[in-house]
């Protein structure tokens, strides 16, 4: 790195004192600030919250303001409204955590990189009194907008850089804006902020993130497992581990080297019972998959990715672009987007599941409900496919039906699903498909169309429905299709953790909750008036194919987080969608007889 570049921000010096830190409140801006707090190494304690006391979030504890230790803390404010409480005056407090760099002694800036960094250093910045001259982009598409009425420039601004400001590079691909930036500025003095902070998940390096709510799933699945991490940089490894230390995980490092005293050997672990190896790793997965498998170890059960080391099996699984429905997964050579059960004869009776991620059987390290529910078709020809895909909402469903679905000639299609659209499928926007925005946004595609005529806005939507009415209406919608091919239809609005009764949360359930509330507030909002509304509207009664499976595991402790549950949890549900669709299929196999 050049002796010239110098990190924008240091740690405030109040939250490195060898004082116990506690973080105000019981609500977002606290969670994004023990994630913000997480990623500079800076150790918490607790949360302080009167209302909710004795509960745990991010495996810390949420104390009473009656059990803190004025004289051996430190706490600290995520949101400045909360110097309004009366009770906080006593205490030694930390408004910011991080501060400008002590070497950063102009009083402006120009920010190189106009994305999510440059907005946060933006944001920074001018809370540090600091005035931004102008962004500067290498993107020709962006030259010329405004970020909060500040211009975008093009980077020969830099042969004219004032005396009086300071480079700000903003991004991963500091190291390559270096480059660019010393042609313009030779020598001078500049400054980096490398990774955007972010309220769920923890950048590693570029391409590899922890996300922070799996991390607290992935307990519960692996209860009783000696954690170890593994990959081919060691400095990844230490970083990764000193990230999970701070979530109060314990892990160890593994090496290759048969040789080494500072770690354990990975050909030792095979040895030993009850481990679990977490693979932090880009670039050479292949290689990594390879060598874990041929010392006998499976995905799932001996290894898993850091990533999302219970739910989303990326190490080994093939995703691929969706011009559609903006990405799928490739599980079965002839099917993609399917997950075949069966023996996929002409004759056969033929089932299509569609739903998201607690539908998807190419995921997770418990046996899907859709396993349970084919193995309850033994003794009958039955063929299923499993068109579940992580993250999918109803309106992806909708599509997948029309393209995919009714190609296969189904005679029953049955549809799992409800939290995706109570966390993703936003009011007006019932078709920006996240992934797919991020691939064939006009603002992404640099006007690649060819077209002069192209657009570089993206298109509002006429949809003002609430998730809950988006969902309705695609269910019916589906249906009616389906009612016009002579298809039987079922669908199941899934049980969620935040609609689960109050009275019947286990003390774990009601930690998940607490990070609900910290970090998916629309999921909260939503997700509980969905078991609401079915009742509300009488659902139910005016749609005898829609079935409401909300209240199924209020007597259950089952939930990985806040929708997944584990293998007890998924039996439960291949039980229950039986109890509705079996008689449809034993009917026509004694008919046929």
């Amino acid at each position: 790195m050049s002796e010239f570049l110098k990190p924008l921000y240091e740690v405030n010096q109040q939250l490195i004192q060898n004082k116990k830190l506690y973080i105000w409140g019981y609500h977002e801006a606290a969670s994004g600030l023990f994630v913000k707090l997480c990623a500079l190494s800076v150790r918490v304690a607790g949360f302080i919250s009167d209302a909710y006391a004795g509960a745990f979030v991010w495996n810390k504890p949420v104390l009473s303001t009656a059990e803190i230790d004025t004289s051996d803390s430190v706490v600290c404010i995520a949101d400045d409204r909360d110097l309004e409480k009366e009770n906080i005056k006593e205490y030694t407090l930390c408004r910011h955590s991080v501060v400008l760099h002590s070497e950063f002694d102009k009083r402006q800036a120009v920010i190189y990189g106009a994305g999510k960094t440059g907005r946060q250093v933006l944001s920074f910045l001018q809370s540090a009194g600091i005035e931004v001259l102008c962004f500067i982009d290498s993107d020709k598409v962006k030259i010329g907008e405004r970020i909060e009425n500040i211009l975008i420039m093009d980077v020969t601004f830099l042969a004219k850089l004032p005396e009086s400001a300071y480079v700000v590079e903003a991004g991963y691909c500091y190291r390559e804006m270096e480059e660019t930036i010393s042609k313009y500025i030779g020598a001078k003095k500049r400054f980096y902020w490398e990774k955007p902070f972010d309220n769920l998940r923890l950048s590693i390096v570029r391409g590899l993130d922890i996300f922070l709510p799996d991390m607290m799933g992935f307990q519960e699945c692996f209860k009783g497992r000696k954690y170890y991490l593994y990959g081919s940089d060691t400095m990844v490894l230490e970083e990764c581990r000193d990230v999970l230390d701070l979530l109060g995980i314990e892990t160890e490092i593994v090496s290759d080297d048969v040789d080494s005293t500072n770690v354990e050997c990975l050909e030792e672990l095979v040895y030993e019972d009850n481990y679990l190896i977490l693979v932090a790793e880009i670039k050479k997965k292949k290689e990594i998959i390879y060598k874990l498998e041929l010392l006998g170890m499976h995905e799932g059960i001996e290894y898993v990715d850091i990533r999302s080391p219970f739910v989303f099996y990326s190490l080994s699984r093939i995703s691929m672009p969706d011009l559609n429905l903006s990405y799928t997964y490739l599980m079965d050579d002839k099917y993609p987007g399917f997950k075949v059960l069966g023996k996929n004869r002409e004759l056969d009776y033929r089932i299509v599941l569609l739903g998201g991620s607690t539908t998807d059987g190419g995921i997770g390290i418990y046996k899907s409900w859709a396993e349970f529910l084919f193995e309850k078709c033994e003794g009958y020809d039955v063929t299923l496919w499993n068109g579940g895909i992580s993250g999918y909402t109803s309106t992806q469903e909708l599509i997948k039906l029309l393209r995919d679905v009714l190609g296969l000639n189904p005679d029953m299609i049955i549809v799992y699903d409800g939290v995706n659209d109570a966390n993703n499928n936003y009011k007006g926007s019932p078709y920006r498909f996240k992934y797919l925005e991020q691939t064939v946004s006009p603002r992404k595609t640099k006007g690649s169309l060819q077209d002069d005529n192209y657009s570089q806005h993206d298109i509002d939507y006429l949809s003002s429905e609430e998730s809950f009415d988006i969902w309705l209406n695609n269910i019916e919608i589906m249906y009616a299709i389906a009612q016009s091919k002579g298809i039987r239809f079922f669908s199941f609005l899934q049980p969620m953790l935040v609609s689960k009764k109050e009275s019947f949360l286990t003390e774990r359930e009601r930690g998940y909750i607490g990070i609900c509330s910290l970090c998916y507030k629309r999921y909260m909002l939503d997700g509980r008036k969905y078991r609401k509304l079915m009742k509300e509207r009488n659902i139910i009664d005016t749609h005898s194919y829609i079935f409401d499976l909300s209240d199924i595991f209020d007597e259950h402790d089952v939930y990985l987080d806040v929708c997944h549950v584990n293998e007890e949890g998924n039996k439960i549900i291949a039980d229950k969608v039986w109890e509705k669709v079996n008689d449809y299929i034993v009917n026509i196999f004694n008919t046929k007889l």
